[in-house]
């Protein structure tokens, strides 16, 4: 019986989680279409808005950047933002998909839920399950 019932929270936390990403992907394309902003949906909780392309190769996975960004929520709430370089296996999830898609002296917007993020629990200020924008301009790498 104790198995059944942990198997029926685990199935309801499951579907909880879906429904939240569900919400936060329609909450970002929602704000992409409202705000008129040409985007590609780079994979299912990742969308990309490409404000300067940037000429040639692109960092790999796990490189150091020379970068500006700026993070906020849809909302515009600006919730961090700096320049330098960092390494970016010590970004989130999101970034390191999406940084490596750039090129040299690029601008793209990065939008994503908190699959992508911080996640149900949040990091510091950052609520959990809050999806996510970050303005990057990517200087070189």
């Amino acid at each position: 019986m104790k198995n059944v019932l942990i198997v029926i929270g685990l199935l309801i936390l499951v579907l909880g989680s879906c429904k939240e990403a569900e919400n936060q992907r329609e909450a970002i394309e929602d704000y992409l279409i409202e705000n008129d902003l040409p985007f590609e949906n780079v994979q299912n909780d990742l969308y990309r808005v490409i404000s300067k392309e940037g000429t040639g190769a692109s960092p790999e996975a796990g490189a150091s950047v020379n970068l500006t960004y700026v993070g906020s929520y849809i909302d515009g709430t600006v919730f961090d933002s700096g320049a330098g370089t960092f390494d970016l296996d010590n970004w989130v999830e999101g970034l390191q998909i999406g940084i490596p898609l750039m090129k040299r002296g690029g601008k793209s917007t990065f939008l994503f839920t908190s699959e992508l993020g911080y996640g149900s629990r949040g990091y510091l200020s950052i609520p959990g399950n809050t999806p996510l924008i970050f303005d990057i301009e990517l200087i070189d790498f």
